[in-house]
């Protein structure tokens, strides 16, 4: 939590954020966007559940979404709890519950 503002992270602590160019249910964010931006991947085990879901990548590696939005984590955070990406070129945004 960042004050009063609660946001979505992995199990590590990592902030999760969504890009607006993402359709739902569809990430749009590929090859060096996802470098900078890596997805946030789940086990080939993974169930969907309450507004959490899962996308198949072009790559078919399967990444969480929520809501119907694509989850990703930001390579410029460099520890839990950062929120560096927040804001970033006007389309990345914290994931929020």
């Amino acid at each position: 939590m960042h004050g009063q503002t609660k946001i979505l992270t992995d199990a590590r602590g990592w902030s999760l954020y969504t890009f607006d160019e993402d359709q739902p249910g569809k990430s749009e964010c590929t090859l060096l966007c996802a470098t900078a931006w890596p997805p946030f991947e789940a086990p080939a085990s993974a169930r969907a559940s309450g507004h959490w879901s899962l996308i198949r990548r072009s790559s078919g590696v399967l990444q969480w979404a929520y809501k119907g939005s694509p989850l990703y984590t930001y390579r410029l955070d460099f520890k839990p709890g950062e929120i560096r990406g927040d804001g970033a070129e006007g389309i990345w945004h914290l994931a929020k519950p």
